[in-house]
């Protein structure tokens, strides 16, 4: 299941818009304490983007015609941004990603 993420502090559930546009730190709305990626949320946002790039390319090896790889790459990378939100989960401090 896919919950959206919350506060470390007050357990603040976000909305799926202020998360949407998330960097490294925010403030939350509720307690205004900093909250911070986790390490294992920067992994999972990076696995699951990090091929995105690459689909078009390998299409257009694969003589694939614009059209289509328009058709295919542009409703994958909206899922990821329509995912990316509940992919998020928040600590006190800032972790290192290795």
């Amino acid at each position: 299941m896919f919950w959206l993420p919350k506060c470390w502090s007050c357990n603040y559930a976000f909305k799926w818009r202020d998360s949407m546009f998330f960097t490294r730190r925010k403030k939350c709305p509720n307690c205004n304490k900093i909250q911070h990626i986790t390490k294992e949320s920067n992994w999972k946002i990076g696995v699951i983007g990090a091929p995105l790039p690459f689909v078009p390319i390998i299409l257009n090896i694969l003589s694939v015609p614009w059209l289509w790889i328009c058709v295919i790459s542009i409703p994958l990378i909206m899922n990821y941004f329509i995912i990316l939100p509940y992919q998020l989960r928040f600590a006190d401090e800032e972790q290192p990603l290795f």
